[in-house]
């Protein structure tokens, strides 16, 4: 099925789709051309076609239209003759599929005659430009229907796995155009529908083509055309287009969306790869349900050194189209809407894992991959030319109560955590209460919150222009391989506080055991959809595997030279630089609500997304304090806000929104 598969671009790209045995329908707006509205007898060209419509007697308004009209069956009725020329079995519908009522009409019709769609591709769009100020709400509505609300409409009605879905967007989305601002916002929107829609696993390939003008098709003038040229962007010849196109849809693993042109904005999404292995010292320290999963703050850590490899931070900050000039140095300040989707388990093979990042005006969207072109994270990251001076946490943290609890991070890794040696960072619980937590971290330990801007010294630039900044000197927390928890001095554990994790229960797939089918895992879903069956618990680690320099961090396919053996050798030791959130120390915050939930719920919780993440400049202090609180809580999950201070009460480090959701149903009491 091809939306507004008549004409433009749209029917150029089903050229490479029509073949015998395949049955393509075409559905448009338009009537279903008829020979005698297609006038062979009159002009081709738009203006002499209108003035013999107007020798007729039309006025010269309606010349125009009528002439529009017949240019637009003709086209229909060319595109339909050439796709059966190549051996497709062609149909025509006509109808609004941002009209439910037609829609639903319509493509019951189509599988009457045609059976099941097997495959869409939405090409459908109105253009209605205008300065935004002249911009009425009508237009802005009919501009918006066919991308967003043509969309959602299809899919009520199509069959629930497609082969594929093919969304055909515009380079204003990603970069803007003047006057196009209607059209810029409908070809956003449905670029993110089309990632939602990848993630969900509607069909086996999502791709979304945020296409350039094309030579030969589509709705570009020869005036349109000169103008294109001069502002540097070149037209995309039509085999071209038709070359990209079918490139996108015969690629398991390609991005989801791409930019698919030749102009003066920079390349949009970048990858950087790395296979990483389950025999990595950090890994066995990390484990749920007996195997080794990625933790999250370490996804981010993946996704912002992609994001500063590839060069993507240049340029990005906020309110920043273009460039920034060479050797400005950018920072992620916040990060947004950390996800996880789908739960990165290593099993007894290394496993490529590929981080992309994409720009848009004023962020970069992050993801990781790995075999799928399904992400297991996402994350919005938004860039500055340094950190932000640290401030008080706003709103303020009330103090614990006088009976809060106390006992040491020893105490809380042996009965709460499952996290090994390498991610023990927690140093001593020193008030614990059914609203919170404050901590502090080991005393040993230095946090990465300390550059104001990313430093360079040290770093070994590959051929592609990677490398990053080397570790400033105490600007990691201790990786020490080998060493136990430091037994810190407390008053002991709560009286109620549990008796630790429980051993597994049940075997099965790992896929399902622990993070369920692929593609589920939103705030607040189920326990089951998540991670698993609800008896799954978390177990202690094993004896720990020999470390093997030669299967840690291998180069994956990407980004070659330095940035990629940069990467490996950062994914081996957990120091991914100074202006990279260190992971170790995000993952201590996120532990406070897995201790919370255990201690007065009884119940195993674990991170699903964090609302935002905003960091400050300034060193961290040896023995830094963690506030932690609850903001709701439900049967599914917790939501808390955390802060990292610093001596003067200050956060480094800000949490907002973080979900955990709870794994096991309640112990009996």
């Amino acid at each position: 099925l091809a939306t507004g598969g008549g004409r433009g671009i749209t029917a150029a790209a089903l050229e490479t789709l029509a073949r015998p045995g395949v049955t393509l329908v075409l559905t448009g707006r338009r009537p279903a051309p008829r020979a005698d509205a297609l006038r062979p007898d009159l002009p081709t060209a738009a203006p002499a076609l209108a003035q013999a419509l107007h020798a007729e007697g039309a006025d010269p308004v309606r010349a125009r239209a009528q002439a529009q009209a017949v240019l637009a069956a003709r086209e229909i009725d060319t595109t339909i003759q050439r796709l059966k020329a190549l051996g497709a079995r062609v149909d025509y519908a006509a109808f609004d599929a941002a009209d439910p009522a037609a829609t639903r009409t319509a493509l019951a019709a189509i599988t009457a005659r045609h059976g099941p769609v097997d495959a869409l591709v939405h090409g459908a769009g109105v253009i209605e430009d205008a300065p935004l100020a002249r911009i009425s709400d009508e237009s802005w509505a009919r501009v918006m229907a066919p991308k967003t609300l043509g969309l959602m409409t299809l899919l009520a009605h199509l069959p629930d796995t497609l082969a594929f879905i093919a969304l055909f967007g515009s380079v204003s989305a990603r970069f803007g155009n003047a006057g196009q601002t209607s059209y810029a916002a409908a070809n956003g929107v449905m670029a993110q529908l089309g990632r939602a829609l990848a993630a969900s696993g509607r069909a086996r390939r999502v791709r979304v083509y945020d296409w350039g003008p094309w030579a030969g098709a589509g709705m570009v003038t020869e005036g349109a055309a000169r103008a294109l040229a001069a502002r540097g962007i070149a037209l995309v010849p039509r085999a071209t287009g038709q070359a990209l196109f079918a490139a996108g849809l015969a690629e398991d693993r390609g991005p989801i969306a791409a930019v698919c042109g030749q102009g003066p904005w920079a390349n949009p999404e970048e990858t950087l790869s790395v296979t990483l292995s389950p025999d990595l010292p950090w890994l066995a320290d990390h484990r749920i349900a007996g195997r080794p999963v990625l933790p999250m703050a370490v996804a981010l850590a993946l996704m912002m050194r992609a994001a500063r490899e590839t060069g993507k931070t240049r340029g990005a900050s906020a309110g920043k189209t273009g460039g920034a000039s060479a050797g400005q140095d950018t920072v992620v300040t916040t990060v947004e809407a950390l996800g996880l989707k789908h739960g990165l388990v290593f099993d007894t093979m290394p496993e490529p894992v590929t981080a992309r990042a994409e720009r848009d005006a004023d962020a970069i969207h992050a993801a990781l991959y790995t075999k799928s072109d399904r992400p297991h994270y996402t994350a919005r990251l938004r860039f500055g030319a340094g950190l932000p001076p640290p401030r008080p946490p706003a709103p303020p943290h009330a103090p614990p109560p006088a009976d809060a609890r106390a006992f040491s991070g020893a105490e809380a890794y042996r009965r709460h955590l499952f996290h090994g040696p390498r991610f023990q960072a927690l140093g001593k619980i020193e008030a614990l209460w059914p609203g919170g937590i404050r901590a502090r971290l080991k005393p040993a330990c230095r946090g990465a919150e300390t550059a104001a801007t990313p430093s360079h010294r040290g770093a070994k630039p590959g051929p592609g222009g990677g490398g990053g900044p080397s570790a400033a000197p105490g600007s990691a927390l201790p990786r020490d391989r080998g060493a136990g928890p430091l037994e810190e001095a407390g008053s002991g554990p709560p009286a109620d506080a549990g008796s630790g994790p429980p051993e597994k229960a049940g075997s099965g797939p790992l896929e399902e055991t622990v993070f369920g089918p692929p593609g589920e895992g939103a705030p607040g879903a189920s326990e089951e959809g998540i991670f698993g069956a609800p008896e799954e618990a978390l177990v202690r680690p094993p004896e720990e595997a020999a470390f093997d320099p030669e299967k840690a961090g291998v180069p994956g396919p990407g980004l070659g030279g330095g940035a990629a053996r940069d990467l490996a050798a950062a994914a081996e030791t957990l120091d991914f630089g100074a202006d990279i959130l260190d992971p170790v120390l995000l993952d201590a915050v996120a532990q406070l609500p897995l201790i919370w939930s255990s201690v007065y719920l009884g119940r195993t919780a674990l991170p699903v997304a964090i609302g935002a993440i905003h960091r400050a400049a300034g060193p961290l202090p040896a023995d830094a304090r963690l506030w932690f609180e609850i903001t709701h809580q439900d049967d599914t999950g917790i939501t808390a806000r955390a802060d990292v201070l610093d001596a003067a009460g200050r956060a480094l480090l800000s949490v907002r929104d973080m979900r955990h959701a709870l794994l096991r149903a309640p112990r009996a009491q």
